[in-house]
């Protein structure tokens, strides 16, 4: 691991790839992790993966939508 020395990384849970999903899947297994001493936290977490679930879902929605439109 000489190459990967840092404390913290960034997850994007927003991407609709296969990182997007990944940062989602993170975020959850985290907020099991930390669940019994930080609830609140747990729960932002999830709601935060949700709603990015959310979302990616409802942007591929509307491109879709928007292709159909132009057809």
């Amino acid at each position: 691991m000489d190459g990967l020395k840092m404390k913290y990384f960034v997850l994007n849970p927003t991407k609709d790839d296969s990182y997007g999903h990944a940062s989602r899947q993170a975020m959850r297994t985290y907020a099991k992790e930390i669940w019994a001493e930080n609830p609140e936290l747990a729960n932002d977490l999830f709601r935060w993966a949700s709603d990015a679930e959310t979302e990616k879902t409802d942007n591929k929605k509307n491109a879709i939508d928007s292709a159909a439109l132009r057809e």
